[in-house]
């Protein structure tokens, strides 16, 4: 999903003579846009084809026939632990949230880098259940929830201590689009206009049973509930709205935006979002930095612009 980690590997691939394959992706359009039917179809036909392609240039240089069964138990997991991601971010909505977002990036990686395996399903039934009795018995992230923010962008992972920061006005990241997002796979309700979590293959009524009607599948997946891959070819009015829908559905108070130099995919439109945060009466703030790289970080800094933040909120430390 990230053009740049696409040419670490391409170099590391010419250094070490390993072999190196991708898969180019053209994200669908944000509803608002309207995208044509055409369009969509060209772009899942595309994703498809390059996926069997990629499964015969494997099957050719290792000399191993690739197991459709196995593919298709691990895309029926991978569906699965990301609605159940999805399902996870709707229970905090609750109030008090039950997540805090520094807690988000513990829980949310497990379907970064396992999502295809039964474990990880496993995990995000009991973390749903978990989630949902504590939002029942009303046990909060953080004590004394008196401010619910949102942040946009990545955060700043040396850093994380901004969190703790917060806190100590009563303020609670209740999450972002990157966390809901990298991990959940969500679906677009027309009726409610919202995005809810996606159906399962299972859920949707649906059968795999070749290799073909797999990579359908997971092209038309892909297309159609990562909202991190629409946003990193900004659309204003799509993304906008999407900020827009989080703030309402997650009653955020205020939203952060982090203007990261780390990473211009995530970080591209986020002027354009902050003034019409602005426009719609939302407050929203602004800070500079870099999600993997400390020396452009200024922490101090930081914490100052989220003091003055916490000023035009009238908000004191606890």
């Amino acid at each position: 999903m990230c053009d740049t980690q696409g040419k670490w590997y391409q170099i590391m691939s010419e250094l070490e003579g390993v072999p190196y394959n991708a898969l180019d992706f053209m994200p669908y359009e944000w509803e608002c846009e309207h995208e044509s039917k055409e369009s969509k179809n060209l772009k899942h036909q595309y994703l498809k084809d390059q996926m069997l392609d990629i499964i015969e240039w494997m099957e050719k240089i290792t000399g191993k026939k690739y197991d459709d069964e196995k593919f298709i138990n691990a895309l029926n997991c991978e569906c699965e632990s990301a609605s159940l991601w999805a399902h996870c971010c709707m229970v905090n909505r609750s109030i008090p949230a039950v997540m805090d977002e520094k807690m988000m990036h513990s829980l949310y990686v497990t379907a970064v880098l396992m999502r295809h395996e039964k474990a990880s399903v496993d995990f995000y039934k009991e973390l749903l259940d978990e989630l949902k009795d504590r939002a029942d018995r009303g046990i909060a992230a953080i004590e004394n929830e008196r401010l619910r923010l949102l942040l946009d962008g990545l955060p700043p992972w040396h850093s994380l201590e901004i969190y703790r920061y917060i806190e100590e006005f009563g303020g609670v990241s209740i999450g972002s689009h990157f966390s809901f997002g990298v991990s959940g796979g969500w679906a677009y309700d027309s009726e409610q206009d919202t995005r809810v979590p996606a159906k399962t293959p299972k859920e949707a009524g649906i059968k795999l049973n070749t290799r073909e009607e797999a990579c359908s599948w997971y092209a038309k997946w892909l297309l159609e509930t990562n909202t991190v891959l629409r946003s990193l070819k900004f659309s204003g009015k799509g993304k906008n709205k999407h900020i827009l829908d989080l703030v309402k559905k997650w009653n955020v108070d205020g939203v952060l935006i982090h203007l990261n130099r780390g990473c211009e995919g995530t970080a591209s439109g986020q002027m354009k979002i902050r003034y019409f945060l602005a426009e719609n009466d939302i407050p929203v703030i602004t800070f500079e930095g870099n999600h993997a790289d400390i020396r452009e970080f200024d922490l101090p800094r930081v914490k100052a612009t989220i003091n003055t933040f916490m000023e035009t909120l009238d908000l004191k430390k606890l």
